[in-house]
């Protein structure tokens, strides 16, 4: 496997910190948190490669041999539109040649960091900005990703409000990704680290509620958990006012569990 950042190739960890550092750098950089956790699980050997537990997760889509070869980047921005202002940032995004052709993935890192905010929340901040005269794309974003993402809603699904923003933005990202490179298979998974005494467990419950809001409605509720170790899809549009091209979803969840003892 080659994980690279600007054309570097990144071997070890001490390489991925320099070349692919989270946003906010060392406040991020720490163990128990999930920039330094997602690093250690795939550059903590001699060479990257990947965790073992996301291989078993992956295998309807990749084998072993697939990843092997696969190419990845680290804190990997991917523009979903045309709107001004900063693309998402995907903690490591993957292009491998898989079992159903060509396959993006869009991996998310967590400890027990939150899904970005909620769209209510995103809303209030917008209109705010939008009263002080100041210039926002974030609610044209947003109808944009809901129209482009989101199926229909009925009774019993979760309102838009009851989803959380980066995972609209993640799933866009990974289909971004996979039309850009003409993979016709495009995977979100969430690779949360649950370290005993470094992680709250309540702020896991809550994303964990977060992520099963966001399958639910992607699946108009023949999925209503993601629970860890699950691959969920193909999903394809369901409506024809989404536009996803010819490109098959997955959503995934993998944890890996150890205690800060262990670091």
């Amino acid at each position: 496997m080659r994980l690279s950042k600007a054309n570097v190739t990144i071997r070890s960890i001490e390489d991925w910190r320099a070349l692919a550092p989270p946003k906010r750098g060392d406040r991020q950089w720490k163990a128990g948190r999930s920039a330094m956790e997602l690093a250690r699980a795939w550059c903590g050997g001699d060479e990257p490669c990947a965790p073992p537990d996301l291989v078993r997760l992956l295998s309807p889509l990749l084998s072993a041999d697939h990843l092997a070869i696969a190419e990845g980047w680290p804190e990997h921005q991917i523009r979903i539109d045309d709107i001004p202002g900063e693309p998402p940032n995907i903690d490591l995004a993957l292009l491998a040649d898989g079992r159903h052709g060509k396959t993006a993935v869009c991996i998310e890192s967590k400890a027990d960091e939150p899904f970005g905010p909620d769209v209510l929340t995103l809303l209030t901040s917008a209109v705010v900005k939008i009263a002080r005269d100041e210039k926002t794309g974030a609610i044209s974003r947003l109808q944009r990703l809901s129209a482009h993402l989101l199926p229909e809603w009925e009774p019993g699904l979760p309102h838009l409000a009851d989803i959380r923003y980066q995972l609209l933005t993640l799933t866009a990202a990974a289909l971004a990704l996979a039309r850009s490179k003409e993979a016709r298979t495009a995977a979100v998974i969430v690779h949360e680290f649950a370290i005993e005494g470094c992680v709250d467990a309540r702020k896991q419950k809550r994303n964990a509620d977060d992520l099963n809001q966001f399958v639910k409605r992607m699946t108009r509720g023949t999925e209503i958990s993601l629970p860890s170790g699950t691959l969920v899809g193909p999903i394809r549009p369901s409506s024809s006012h989404q536009r996803w091209g010819p490109v098959s979803l997955y959503i995934g969840k993998v944890t890996s569990s150890k205690s800060c003892a262990q670091d």
